[in-house]
């Protein structure tokens, strides 16, 4: 929704500029960040019904959008000092002078407005039920910079196409009858990108279900061109220039299940790339991502959870570099098993004990290291207005060592209040605590933190 607003989690550090532009005092100082907010839609939308003969309803939506962005200022680009190159163009320098402070170099932070996108299209359904029909969209979309006196454009990491304008058109179309229903999209995208142009993408879903049990099959193909920064397609989860669903053949299967007390899910997900990603020599390789869960929900008082998760990237080639990111291909995998228990002891009194541990490929300590992560907690609502929760997480990154990775532990307590449907009062304090050991160490380790919050929200 548009007056979506998320309260900051943690502190960030005071100063956000380069080198020379702030003290060393300033540079150690931490503040509370700002509050985060969704881009709201700014535009028209339009929708016209109609019953086509005796058994079909046409529908039309068309829409027409002016939205103010923000990008991070290393996604960004000056293409008059790199014209013509596709991934070369370095990202510009931003300045920012501050009164009483040396001019610095914004570094790593979003520039809000930086850009304006002028967007429009349509959709298009012809139905015969809810389970029967066929629908065709198009859209485009093009960016105007905000910033005079500079050629700007996209760097190919920043999920944008380059090059100026950008859309897609698609056909989709469903049918259901008894326990099965399918589905099916196909689309073109375009872009004006040196070298690209669009590519095209396609995805399938199968689901038999009846109600006690579902079963989901889903198949996709997205070309190495595909590159539309709107799609919400199923995709693993590495990426081509800030694009998910792009540079992909794979299937992924999904089963539930409820009998009586139980809940048991599943899931297989693999994929492949038809060409080279971001490391060259990386066509070809297979992922694998697979999940299982069971619950049991005999007792309020006593509700078990077990659940495991493994991934692979690139299956059949050992490696030890599961988190490694860069240029050459990285090959590796991760299990993890989880425990949760939780019990309601009352209808307002609630606790939950969780313990997860993971195996991880990883250079240091022979190839693999291991991680811990537990989490207990409680809530109390002793009326309806009023919630008071507790939570506690400890977290150790590679169990072998205590001088690497992350480390720490973190005490929350909340309360909030509401006074009906006008005002919600919400105060939070956590206790953060560094575990790293400081000899050895690349960074120190953190001083312990007491974080204090109040948040009053109104809504009219």
């Amino acid at each position: 929704p548009d007056d979506a607003v998320r309260a900051p989690g943690d502190v960030e550090r005071w100063c956000f500029l380069g080198e020379g532009a702030c003290t060393p005092e300033e540079r150690a100082t931490d503040v509370t960040p700002d509050f985060q907010w969704e881009e709201g839609f700014r535009g028209v939308v339009g929708t016209v019904r109609g019953a086509v003969g005796t058994d079909a309803e046409v529908s039309v939506t068309g829409f027409g959008s002016y939205q103010s962005r923000s990008l991070l200022s290393h996604a960004l680009a000056e293409r008059s000092s790199c014209e013509g190159e596709r991934d070369g163009c370095k990202a510009p320098a931003v300045w920012l002078a501050v009164t009483g402070t040396k001019a610095g170099r914004v570094v790593s932070r979003t520039l809000p407005g930086v850009f304006h996108e002028w967007a429009g299209g349509g959709h298009a359904t012809l139905a015969w039920s809810p389970r029967a029909q066929v629908g065709a969209t198009a859209w485009g979309a093009r960016p105007v910079w905000s910033v005079e006196g500079a050629v700007l454009d996209f760097r190919s990491t920043a999920g944008y196409p380059v090059g100026g304008g950008f859309g897609a058109v698609g056909f989709d179309g469903a049918w259901g009858h008894g326990p099965v229903d399918l589905f099916v999209e196909a689309a073109r995208s375009f872009d004006a990108a040196p070298g690209g142009g669009g590519g095209f993408g396609v995805l399938q879903r199968t689901v038999v279900a009846d109600p006690s049990k579902e079963l989901e099959v889903s198949l996709r193909a997205y070309g190495r061109g595909f590159a539309n920064p709107y799609t919400g397609a199923v995709s693993g989860p590495d990426e081509l220039e800030g694009s998910r669903a792009r540079n992909e053949v794979g299937a992924r299967v999904r089963y539930l299940h409820r009998l009586d007390a139980w809940r048991l899910r599943g899931e297989v997900d693999t994929w492949t790339l038809p060409s080279d990603g971001t490391a060259p020599g990386s066509a070809g390789t297979v992922n694998l991502r697979a999940s299982a869960r069971v619950d049991w929900r005999a007792h309020a008082w006593f509700q078990p959870s077990l659940w495991g998760e493994y991934r692979d990237k690139d299956v059949g080639v050992a490696g030890d570099c599961f988190d490694g990111t860069g240029e050459e291909p990285c090959s590796g995998s991760l299990l993890r098993v989880t425990a949760r228990v939780k019990a309601e002891l009352h209808d307002a009194v609630s606790v939950a004990a969780q313990y997860a541990h993971a195996r991880v490929d990883d250079p240091v300590n022979g190839g693999v290291r291991e991680d811990a992560h537990a989490v207990a907690e409680a809530q109390v609502r002793p009326c309806e207005a009023v919630r008071l929760r507790g939570r506690a997480v400890w977290k150790d990154e590679d169990r072998a060592t205590r001088n690497r990775l992350e480390q720490s532990f973190r005490a929350t307590f909340d309360a909030s209040w509401a006074a009906g449907d006008a005002v919600t009062t919400r105060a939070r304090y956590a206790w953060v605590s560094d575990l790293k050991d400081a000899r050895g160490a690349r960074t120190p380790p953190d001083a312990p933190r007491h974080l204090f919050a109040l948040e009053v929200e109104t809504r009219f």
